[in-house]
C-alpha cells in the first residue's frame, strides 16, 4: 500500500450459482462472510466491488477464503477511494499485570486521526462484571485506576474526533497475588525401617521442590517429634541424611523451603521403625491400648497394677492433644471424638519416671 487511506476491494469472479467471500488482512477478519450473486455461467467473469478497507501505507498480507463453493476468481484489485479519510484509531495499550499489594495502575490511550480531524474527547469506563473501581481523569488520555483486587478487569476507552468519528479499544488488567508460595516435593511421604536398617543412614530428598513464580532460596530440615534426637547431615540442603534411629518409634522429619521473596512452605516425612527381634521389653512397656485403630474413644491400661501415672497423647508432629492421670486398677478411657484422622503417639509415664509409648491410629 503506497499511502494511508480507504481502499475499495474489487474481485473479478465468475459463478454459476453464487457464493461468498471472506477476507483477512494481517490475520484479522475484516469482512465477515460476503455473499455474491451468480454471474450466469463459469465463463462469465464480472468485476464487483466488495468492501471498503482502511489501510495504512506499507506491506500487508491478505488472505481470501471462499466461504461458499461455486466461484472462480481471476483477480483482486485495490483502489484508493478519493475524498474518504481514514477513520480515527485508538489503542488502550497492551494488557497489563498488577501484583498485590499494589492496587492501582495508570492506563494510557493513544489515538491517531486522519483527514484533518482532531481528537475531541476521551472516555474511559470499566467494562467487566467486577465490583466498581475508581477511575480518576476518565476523560483524559491517561486514566488513574485504583481499588483493584485479585482478579481480571477490562477497561474500555472511547475516542471521538472533530469529524464525528468514533473509535474504541479495550485493555485487560490482571491482578495477581503478591507472591505464590513455593511447592514442596518430597521423594517419599512415609518410610518403614526394619530392625536391620536402624543402624543405617536414610536419605530424604526434597530437591524437586520449586517456586511457581520465583526460585527456592533455602532449605531447612528438622525433626518435629518428641523422640530421641536424630542426626541430620546437610539439614540446610535439598537432600538430608538421617541416622540414629531407635526401634518401635514414629519419627517425623519436616522440610521447610523458602522462596526468593521470603515465603515458606513445609512438608513432612513419617518414619516408622520396627522393634529389633529378641529385644527385651521392659515390664513397664507392656502397655495395653485398645482398640487400635480407634474411633471416638481409646482405652489405656497401665502395665503395673499397683502404680499410677500420666497418659499423654501427641499428634505425629509432637503437639500435645490430650493429657490425663490414670491408676492401675481401672482402664482410662480417652475421648477422641474430636481428633482428626491420622497417627498419634500415646505416651505413659509412671510415678517412678519410667516411660513407654505406643503408636496408635484413628
Amino acid at each position: 500500500v503506497q499511502a494511508d487511506g480507504v481502499y475499495a476491494l474489487t474481485a473479478d469472479y465468475s459463478s454459476a450459482s453464487g457464493g461468498a467471500f471472506r477476507f483477512f488482512i494481517d490475520g484479522e477478519d475484516v469482512s465477515g462472510s460476503l455473499p455474491v450473486e451468480a454471474t450466469g455461467s463459469w465463463a462469465d467473469f464480472v468485476e464487483t466491488e466488495l468492501l471498503h478497507l482502511p489501510l495504512k501505507g506499507g506491506r500487508h498480507i491478505m488472505r481470501a477464503m471462499i466461504d461458499q463453493t461455486g466461484m472462480n476468481v481471476r483477480s483482486y484489485r485495490f483502489d484508493l477511494v478519493k475524498g474518504q479519510a481514514m477513520p480515527t484509531e485508538v489503542s488502550a495499550g497492551d494488557d497489563r499485570v498488577v501484583r498485590l499489594p499494589e492496587t492501582s495502575i495508570a492506563l494510557t490511550a493513544t489515538a491517531a486521526t486522519y483527514g484533518g480531524a482532531q481528537v475531541a474527547s476521551f472516555a474511559w469506563s470499566q467494562a467487566d462484571a467486577n465490583s466498581p473501581v475508581t477511575l480518576r481523569d476518565a476523560d483524559k488520555a491517561t486514566v488513574q485506576v485504583s481499588g483493584l483486587q485479585a482478579g481480571t478487569y477490562v477497561f474500555e476507552v472511547r475516542v471521538q474526533d472533530t469529524g464525528g468519528g468514533l473509535a474504541t479499544d479495550r485493555v485487560t488488567v490482571t491482578v495477581i497475588p503478591g507472591n505464590f508460595a513455593p511447592i514442596v516435593k518430597l521423594n517419599v511421604g512415609s518410610v518403614t525401617l526394619t530392625a536391620g536398617q536402624l543402624g543405617a543412614s536414610l536419605e530424604l530428598d526434597g530437591s524437586a521442590s520449586y517456586d511457581p513464580d520465583g526460585t527456592i532460596a533455602a532449605y531447612r530440615w528438622e525433626q518435629v517429634d518428641h523422640h530421641n534426637r536424630l542426626q541430620l547431615t546437610d539439614a540446610g540442603q535439598g537432600k538430608v541424611a538421617v541416622s540414629g534411629f531407635e526401634g518401635d518409634k514414629l519419627y517425623v522429619l519436616q522440610l521447610t523451603v523458602t522462596d526468593n521473596e521470603g515465603t515458606t512452605a513445609s512438608g513432612q516425612v513419617r518414619i516408622y521403625t520396627e522393634m529389633p527381634s529378641g529385644s527385651a521389653v521392659p515390664e513397664f512397656n507392656r502397655l495395653s491400648v485398645y482398640p487400635n485403630p480407634f474411633a471416638d474413644r481409646l482405652c489405656v491400661n497401665l502395665p503395673r497394677q499397683e502404680k499410677s501415672g500420666t497418659v499423654k497423647l501427641y499428634s505425629a508432629t509432637g503437639v500435645l492433644m490430650i493429657q490425663q492421670s490414670v491408676d492401675g486398677y481401672s482402664p482410662l478411657v480417652l475421648n477422641t471424638s474430636r481428633l482428626p484422622r491420622g497417627y498419634y503417639i500415646l505416651s505413659c509415664e509412671g510415678f517412678d519416671g519410667q516411660r513407654c509409648s505406643e503408636v496408635v491410629v484413628k
